[in-house]
């Protein structure tokens, strides 16, 4: 049942993987945001229809706001005809959440506009499945933080099962963000599958035992030691390996930041955005250092210190 006849949210860009947690967590930021409107209109006759304000992303059924609100409407067996302008914040193909946090502000107004028939939690799955759209599979991380705020991880992807842990609040995370194409991807590609395609399909029995170390001592660890746990965001295995590569100045950016006094420097999802993860105290050191050594790779960048985004999807005037 109808309980708002227009909703405006937002949510948060965030960060997936954080190292040795791949496909398995993300971490919202206090950096951009999407803002979805969604407006009950009678006289559409489409169903739903999505309007972007945004150069180069999609509209219609090939933007995940679509999918998210299909998704909840199919499932609660509603036939509303719905509006939904999205307003992209985050920037496409960064790395940064893009896609997932379109359809975390999606699911969270058309859940307001019935009345909040579902959690936050709930609508994990339902934000998730739409990011096939982009992605091709239906992918939880990034939506999880993007609708709950701070580091979310993935206990069960077939459910999604999340949990989410808490983060003192003295840390926080500083971005380095090429103004240009950096990533080396042959012609006819695009980034995430490029970099998707370089994984390795196979790992040593050693290299799994060292991964899970890593993410046990992340997860589990912050409940104990959270500065020391959140230094194993620093190690990415075989995906960070990998991906690394293709970055120009990765290598010596990363070897910068950790003398400079970051706890784990890594790659933001399928990057080309780079992050240091630091103590209050620590950040213009590193941000300065890190910038100086990406400049000479990238030429012009953007270096943002910013706060975790603990809230996640939330309604907004702006």
């Amino acid at each position: 049942m109808v309980q708002h006849n227009r909703v405006r949210v937002k949510a948060p860009a965030s960060i997936a993987n954080l190292g040795p947690l791949f496909d398995l967590a993300a971490l919202a930021i206090d950096y951009a945001y999407d803002v979805v409107e969604v407006e009950v209109v009678e006289e559409l006759g489409d169903g739903i229809r999505v309007d972007v304000e945004a150069a180069g992303a999609p509209s219609g059924e090939a933007n995940t706001a679509y999918t998210a609100a299909y998704k909840i409407l199919e499932y609660l067996g509603e036939t509303l005809h719905l509006r939904i302008r999205v307003v992209k914040g985050v920037p496409p193909r960064m790395g940064m959440g893009g896609s997932g946090a379109s359809a975390a502000a999606a699911a969270y107004a058309v859940n307001l506009l019935l009345g909040e028939p579902f959690t936050k939690e709930e609508l994990v799955k339902f934000a998730g499945e739409a990011e096939a759209v982009a992605a091709g599979t239906p992918h939880y991380d990034n939506v999880a933080a993007s609708l709950l705020g701070g580091l979310v991880i993935l206990l069960d992807r077939s459910r999604p099962w999340v949990a989410r842990l808490n983060i003192p609040e003295d840390v926080y995370i500083i971005l380095f963000i090429p103004k240009r194409e950096v990533v080396k991807v042959p012609p006819g590609k695009g980034k995430t599958e490029v970099m998707r395609e370089v994984l390795p399909r196979e790992i040593p029995l050693a290299t799994s035992i060292a991964w899970m170390e890593k993410a046990l001592a992340l997860t589990l660890g912050l409940q104990l030691d959270p500065y020391t746990a959140l230094k194993a965001a620093n190690y990415g295995g075989p995906v960070e390996e990998a991906r690394s590569k293709l970055i120009p100045g990765y290598a010596e950016a990363k070897r910068e930041a950790l003398e400079a006094g970051a706890l784990a420097f890594n790659i933001s999802g399928a990057g080309p955005t780079l992050f240091a993860i630091v103590r209050e105290g620590d950040e213009d050191e590193v941000a300065r250092r890190v910038a100086k050594i990406l400049e000479k790779h990238w030429g012009e960048l953007e270096t943002r210190v910013v706060n975790i985004d603990r809230e996640g999807a939330r309604i907004t005037s702006e």
